[in-house]
């Protein structure tokens, strides 16, 4: 899923600023090895930096753009369950690609444990106030990066400013797949990829995905993806953790 990042860049350009796809997906590998290879400083970096800056733009937009009647389906329709069960078990798959390796530069689980709550309940927050917004803005779902349209009544420099937002979210995405990846391919199979090879054969395979259209990407992956997470997700009630001495 890392590449559909690199290809969400491409659209962000290609739809929002009217220039080269192509030019979003390069500058984005770019920027992206650049922290890659600062390694956890640098993952820690760009997400205490773009973090913040995008739930300012997310809550700014909600109180400028009047929220859509809250809307639920008919009964009988339950694919919305299947929908946000998929979408929330995706999300904490690809958290758990970061934060194993974390766990090991890290040695307090309280901060790893702490910083698990309160950026779940930050992630939710902004999901519920995104959702109001865009449940009110019929035909919003035309668009690739619906949530940059949300912001253009907010005037020209906000705009490219959410833009800005929503790429360095997009390189978060990107730098924390590819920070953890790495180290996990490393560590399955420490003869064949050495850390360095390991991040340059993701990187080739993320560039070569991106090429592909972010819209198809995430109407075919992401539903194939998410139930592959659900499965992992259900597995993981099962599984038995390790006594430890340490309590939360």
């Amino acid at each position: 899923m890392t590449g559909v990042m690199l290809a969400g860049a491409g659209a962000l350009f290609g739809e929002q600023l009217g220039l080269n796809r192509q030019l979003g997906i390069l500058l984005a590998l770019l920027i992206g090895i650049f922290f890659v290879f600062k390694g956890l400083r640098g993952l820690l970096f760009i997400n205490s930096l773009v973090v913040p800056l995008l739930l300012f733009f997310v809550v700014l937009t909600f109180w400028t753009n009047q929220a859509g009647p809250q809307t639920f389906p008919e009964s009988g329709q339950f694919r919305w369950m299947t929908a946000a069960f998929n979408y929330a078990a995706y999300n904490l798959s690809m958290a758990l690609i970061v934060l194993v390796p974390m766990a090991r530069d890290i040695d307090d689980e309280q901060v790893i444990f702490a910083g698990g709550i309160l950026g779940g309940a930050l992630l939710g927050g902004l999901l519920l106030l995104a959702h109001l917004m865009l449940i009110g803005r019929p035909g919003i779902g035309l668009f690739e990066m619906p949530m940059a349209e949300m912001v253009r009544p907010l005037g020209l420099v906000m705009n490219y400013a959410f833009i800005a937002v929503i790429f360095g979210e997009i390189l978060t995405t990107f730098v924390g797949n590819i920070f953890g990846l790495t180290r996990q391919l490393h560590s399955v199979f420490p003869r064949f990829f050495s850390i360095r090879l390991a991040m340059i054969v993701l990187i080739l395979c993320t560039f070569v995905i991106g090429q592909f259209g972010y819209g198809s990407l995430i109407a075919t992956l992401y539903p194939l993806y998410g139930a592959l997470c659900s499965a992992l997700f259900l597995y993981m009630f099962f599984v038995r953790l390790p006594r430890h001495p340490s309590k939360f």
